[in-house]
């Protein structure tokens, strides 16, 4: 899914998808959720290049990082 973002773990042998982001707008037109992304400690930074009906505006999601490795929309 091209509005997602897929988190990846590691149990020091291996790696496993561990969550799945999607769009907040899931199931609207193409908003390229996930078009950059950034990890800083226990937070994720996830663009969206665009809003819809918008022709140069965009939005930031931010997540953070819970005491169950569960990511969460602040």
């Amino acid at each position: 899914n091209h509005e997602s973002v897929y988190i990846f773990q590691s149990d020091g042998f291996f790696w496993f998808e561990s969550q799945i982001l999607v769009s907040p707008l899931n199931g609207t037109a193409s908003i390229e959720f996930g078009s950059k992304v950034a990890i800083w400690n226990d937070q994720i930074i996830v663009v969206s290049a665009k809003l819809e009906g918008s022709a140069n505006q965009g939005a930031v999601y931010i997540y953070e990082r819970n005491e169950t490795n569960f990511w969460n929309m602040n």
